[in-house]
């Protein structure tokens, strides 16, 4: 048996009689929790607003409460059979306890992140907007304009292919309208598959309402543009827009040389000296210049 101490003998008349003292104050400390959670869920039945997640927390606090009286328990009954008794259920029930926490905040997270997403999506989903008209002129300009516009609805919406064809095809008006009927009609009977997406739809329409010279007339007026009697805001906002339906890129220094070639002879000995660093600095400096 080894050497045994005085004080870590225990009889089995004073065992039983600390063990018949815990069970009784596990009856007392069960039935005090028990009417205190009677008492909160008193307190708290009148109020119509409480929620599921206010009594889910109820239930997991006296499940706590619970778990630390069994415990507690565990850890006196381990102290009269003898020391050292029962540490590795304590911890494992600590690391239980830690889980469940852990486990609730990140379902409380995950809750928040989804319930902010829904908010992003809902807010999204309630915009109101104005699907814009084409009514097939001979204008290119018109036709970017309405494609732009009908671009810009679209990504703000998860709209199905089919319904983007059928809420774009709705407004149009006129010739368009008279086109895109005998279009789908020419298809069907020659046997050619049906137009099924938005890009397809985009591709046949700048077929009829852009001219192949379109883009060669771009760049002959970016070659030839000046500033003529245009202000130095709007002759900017010609070279841009001719640039942007060219898709013209090149170096900013190209650009700011182009623009500089464009200006009124006097505005272009004042802005030469003037410092920027960019191309919009520039035509801020020929503004000022020309005021």
């Amino acid at each position: 048996m080894g050497d045994v101490e005085i004080e870590d003998c225990v009889t089995m008349a004073q065992f039983n009689e600390l063990r018949q003292s815990m069970e009784e104050k596990q009856d007392r400390l069960t039935r005090d929790l028990q009417a205190l959670l009677t008492e909160i869920r008193g307190r708290r039945q009148p109020h119509d607003g409480a929620s599921n997640h206010g009594e889910d927390g109820e239930d997991s606090d006296g499940r706590a409460a619970a778990r630390r009286a069994r415990e507690q328990e565990r850890r006196n009954q381990g102290a009269a059979h003898g020391r050292g008794r029962g540490r590795g259920r304590r911890n494992d029930d600590n690391d239980e306890s830690e889980d469940v926490d852990e486990d609730n905040h990140s379902q409380y997270r995950g809750g928040r992140r989804r319930h902010s997403r829904g908010n992003h999506e809902e807010r999204f989903g309630k915009l109101k907007f104005t699907m814009p008209k084409f009514d097939g002129g001979s204008d290119p300009e018109a036709y970017f304009t309405w494609e732009l516009k009908v671009d810009k609805i679209f990504r703000l919406h998860n709209y199905s292919e089919e319904k983007k064809l059928a809420m774009a095809s709705l407004e149009f008006d006129g010739y368009a309208l008279i086109w895109w009927e005998q279009l789908l009609r020419d298809r069907e009977e020659d046997g050619e598959n049906p137009i099924a997406t938005w890009d397809e739809m985009k591709r046949e329409m700048r077929i009829r309402f852009v001219p192949k010279h379109y883009r060669r007339d771009l760049f002959d007026k970016l070659q030839n543009l000046k500033q003529g009697s245009l202000s130095v805001e709007e002759y900017y906002k010609e070279m841009e827009k001719a640039m942007i339906r060219a898709n013209v890129y090149e170096d900013e220094e190209q650009t700011i040389a182009r623009f500089m070639a464009g200006l009124h002879r006097n505005i272009q000995r004042i802005v030469e000296f003037q410092p920027y660093r960019h191309l919009i600095d520039l035509v801020h400096q020929a503004t000022k210049a020309k005021c």
